[in-house]
């Protein structure tokens, strides 16, 4: 992983515990998206963050998904590829914020 200085570091924690979306966190704090996945999953492994927080973008993806809209439209609608949703989906299920559809 890409050394983060502990502001930046610190500022993407905040914005997390805000529910900022991540793409919007990289961008104002300068850094690839992956980055602050990465900082983000850190957070969580060494006790920074403790709580998952579902973001704006997340929640709509839960509407969504809730709504029966394929992996495919999901992707078209959230404006990202099918894989992208399907990892999306798999952490929240990991959190227990949804489960899997019985359809």
């Amino acid at each position: 992983m890409l050394y983060i200085a502990f502001a930046d570091r610190e500022k993407i924690y905040k914005l997390y515990r805000k529910g900022v979306p991540r793409s919007d966190i990289a961008r104002i704090v300068g850094v690839e998206k992956g980055t602050v996945i990465g900082a983000i999953s850190r957070g969580f492994r060494d006790g920074d963050l403790k709580e998952y927080v579902v973001s704006d973008d997340e929640k709509l993806l839960i509407r969504l998904y809730e709504k029966g809209l394929t992996y495919q439209q999901l992707g078209v609608a959230m404006g990202t590829t099918e894989g992208t949703v399907s990892g999306m989906l798999g952490r929240l299920r990991r959190e227990g914020f949804i489960g899997y559809r019985t359809k």
